[in-house]
């Protein structure tokens, strides 16, 4: 399900995802890889006023191991519950 402020493109790479969405997509705006295969969504900044909020991405793991090889591959930072 998308928001009112992101958008389903179908493509065929994220390049070509940003060209079809055209000028009019937000500079600050990100697009992330969509559940389909060749679908991205393009997320637009939240607008505040006269202030832009780029999207955040939350991703969740299953367990703590998951999390540590997912750190090894990429920046990220986790939060974890407490039992």
């Amino acid at each position: 399900m998308f928001g009112k402020n992101s958008q389903m493109v179908l493509a065929r790479s994220r390049k070509e995802a940003v060209a079809l969405l055209g000028p009019d997509f937000f500079s600050a705006g990100v697009i992330v890889v969509g559940p389909g295969e060749g679908s991205f969504w393009a997320l637009h900044p939240l607008l505040l006023s006269d202030r832009e909020i780029k999207p955040l991405t939350l991703v969740i793991f299953e367990d703590l191991k998951s999390l540590q090889e997912t750190i090894c591959c990429f920046d990220c930072a986790g939060f974890l519950p407490l039992r």
